[in-house]
């Protein structure tokens, strides 16, 4: 291996996208919050009123990532898709026999996008622990139908985040490679 190779293996790691990952923070963010309060909104009739809870605990989450973000993005990330995740799992516990177990599909896709698809592996495993958890629990808080489409949605939003992604760390290891290849 040369010189040039090892130094673009140092310098080409993951964290090469924080700057990019900080940048998005704040409209993944808000993208999140604007979809639960709309989903809030459109199920009001069906929902009882204390549904409100959840849409201000992502707001909240949202909130403290984003003060965090001049600490690092990989906390205010973290602190984020923690929240997420608890808020979902937490949703499907309160609320029974609803398609809200198919939410945890789009925390695996933000863990992705904002800490990378090794932790959003991570989050489908835990989401998918609690989606089987949940269906066979002696409440029967999910149903099999909606366990099963949670799981498929799950692991085809992490399988599809990882492709996607690919192309991004290929083209910053490309693209590292080629500036010190050109410096030296």
């Amino acid at each position: 291996m040369t010189g040039v190779d090892e130094t673009a293996e140092t310098y080409c790691d993951r964290s090469g996208l924080d700057e990019l990952r900080a940048e998005a923070f704040p409209l993944i963010a808000v993208s999140v919050v604007a979809s639960a309060w709309l989903a809030n909104v459109g199920a009001l009739p069906n929902v009882p009123e204390s549904s409100v809870i959840l849409p201000v605990a992502l707001a909240i989450s949202g909130y403290a990532g984003y003060r965090l973000l001049s600490r690092g993005v990989w906390l205010a990330s973290a602190l984020f898709v923690f929240g997420l995740l608890t808020t979902a799992v937490t949703a499907i516990w309160i609320y029974p026999d609803t398609m809200l177990a198919c939410l945890l599909a789009p925390v695996v896709l933000v863990t992705g996008l904002l800490l990378g698809p090794e932790f959003g592996g991570v989050v489908a495993l835990l989401g998918s622990g609690a989606v089987v958890i949940g269906q066979s629990s002696s409440q029967g808080v999910v149903t099999a139908p909606t366990a099963a489409m949670a799981l498929v949605l799950i692991w085809a939003t992490a399988i599809l985040s990882w492709l996607a992604s690919r192309s991004v760390y290929l083209a910053l290891e490309w693209s590292w490679h080629s500036y010190l290849k050109k410096r030296s």
